[in-house]
């Protein structure tokens, strides 16, 4: 597990869309999916409204302030949808 810090919340989650697909070799931003417990976050969504996100649904009290407060962001290649 790796952990980044973002001190500047206005900034789109499309920054960490781009820092993927640089470090696991991507070529189309639309291979990459970033998922905040199970569910897709957008590249428009911003630091800031991921958090507010975060901080209104998370459930889980355990563990030191720190690990309340920080925010899980998983990714992966995203699956193709299958065709109608």
């Amino acid at each position: 597990m790796s952990s980044t810090q973002l001190r500047n919340l206005s900034v789109p989650i499309s920054y960490i869309y781009k820092f993927l697909r640089k470090k696991l070799g991507f070529v189309n931003k639309d291979e990459i999916e970033i998922t905040c417990m199970g569910i897709p976050v957008l590249p428009t969504t911003t630091a800031d409204e991921l958090v507010e996100f975060w901080l209104n649904t998370n459930e889980k009290n355990e563990g030191t302030i720190d690990d309340r407060f920080r925010v899980h962001l998983n990714y992966g290649v995203k699956v193709p949808s299958p065709s109608s």
